[in-house]
């Protein structure tokens, strides 16, 4: 049996379980199996030991994006002039009764919901509420919880995840390197050597900071270095290319 997959973001149980026999009608109507055509749900976890610290990564994360831009988004989704003076509040006693959810956006209503909780604005765009897939902060358990409940619902057939950060997304703990130039005169130098390894990003920030003096405010993620250090990591790690005493691979030449 030939099975084709459709890939889409529906916000809600309801949406998604909508589209799914949508589609599943469609093929039916071309004498076609529905079993044939999957619909994977997306959505991005971000998970932590608790809730608390899958938010304070999401707030991490938040600090490379646009918050100003942002903010204008969350007012327009919820019908009120937000700003960026308001980052750092809660939505006052005098907005709360005119603020409504944007009928043409399936993500306002659930920005609403988490404003009203009573969050400041920085941390109810935290919640992932402006993605554009559905977002899962929380414990291993929340996010198991999240498919379980879609699947079980009939909302979808799979799922496909979207990582919160290329850098570090794909494991639960963060390794942090120290990487020298890519170039260097120094010929016994190493191409990285690792400085720690944290089961959560903000410690590995502390560590990095207390061990190499580093400034947070002036790191870059090195697109190219990423790439091969997750290629070392999906490799377990061999001995003979460890950060950790060993030399990384040679460089190439110089053109």
């Amino acid at each position: 049996m030939a099975v084709e997959v459709l890939l889409d973001n529906p916000y809600t149980i309801a949406d998604a379980r909508a589209q799914r026999q949508a589609l599943r009608d469609a093929a039916k109507r071309v004498g076609r199996d529905p079993d044939e055509v999957k619909l994977l749900a997306g959505f991005m976890p971000t998970i932590a030991p608790s809730r608390q610290a899958a938010l304070e990564r999401r707030r991490f994360l938040d600090e490379v994006v646009d918050l100003n831009q942002r903010v204008r988004c969350l007012g327009a989704m919820i019908g009120l002039p937000l700003g960026p003076g308001q980052l750092d509040e809660q939505l006052t006693a005098d907005q709360l009764p005119d603020a409504i959810p944007s009928p043409h956006d399936p993500r306002s209503a659930r920005a609403l919901e988490v404003a009203r909780d009573g969050w400041t604005l920085r941390d109810v765009l935290a919640h992932g509420v402006i993605d554009y897939h559905p977002v899962v902060a929380g414990t291993p358990a929340d996010v198991a919880d999240h498919m379980q409940q879609w699947f079980e619902a009939g909302a979808c057939d799979g799922f496909s995840i979207a990582i919160d950060s290329d850098h570090d997304g794909f494991d639960s703990f963060v390794d942090v390197v120290e990487f020298p130039p890519l170039y260097t005169d120094d010929e016994e130098g190493e191409f990285g050597r690792l400085v720690a390894s944290r089961d959560d990003p903000l410690i590995a920030l502390a560590a990095a900071e207390d061990a190499t003096g580093a400034e947070r405010g002036r790191w870059v993620n090195a697109g190219m270095v990423q790439d091969e250090y997750f290629d070392y990591v999906v490799a377990g790690r061999p001995a003979n290319s460890s950060p950790d005493g060993h030399p990384w691979p040679v460089p190439p030449p110089k053109r």
